[in-house]
């Protein structure tokens, strides 16, 4: 009986604490009711901006370096320097947004080596030109880009002091 009473007595106690809550969340007067009808942080946007609020699966054209993919790499190589604090080799990738009026925007490594490359990395990619945007639906639109940015092995010092061959 006793252990009787005390399971009644927990129930009733949930129950209380359950009818609690129930009010409060019942009760308008506590409930942001613009927040409800506002989407996710991520997915609101501007309304002059070319950008999606969902990401693009398929775009009607894909944003354009002036002198295609060619002309992007030629000017990554021409413009990357190895800095000399580096210490590895290899490459790093580049994402960033194309908007609607061609401009580079929110870049940011995807897959970077070490924090010396990255800021070069970003450096040389924030230094590229206007692409021709992106098209869907016959409107510009902001279209994702990830590019490539090579960093080879840093050229070797000659050495002074030559090991002279036998022979």
């Amino acid at each position: 009986m006793k252990s009787f009473v005390i399971a009644l007595i927990a129930v009733y106690s949930i129950a209380m604490n359950n009818s609690e809550v129930w009010a409060q969340l019942t009760d308008s007067s506590q409930v942001n009711q613009s927040s409800l009808l506002q989407p996710p942080p991520y997915l609101r946007v501007s309304p002059h901006s070319t950008r999606p609020p969902y990401p693009i699966g398929y775009v009607d054209q894909m944003p354009v370096y002036p002198g295609g993919n060619e002309a992007i790499l030629r000017f990554i190589a021409e413009n990357t320097v190895y800095p000399a604090a580096a210490t590895q080799a290899g490459r790093v990738y580049v994402s960033f947004w194309v908007t609607g009026e061609g401009k580079i925007d929110s870049t940011k490594i995807t897959k970077g080596l070490e924090p010396v490359l990255d800021a070069e990395a970003l450096r040389v990619i924030n230094s590229l030109g206007r692409f021709v945007p992106g098209a869907q639906n016959g409107r510009p639109v902001a279209i994702p880009y990830t590019v490539p940015v090579d960093f080879p092995p840093a050229p070797m010092e000659p050495s002074k002091h030559r090991r002279k061959r036998k022979g």
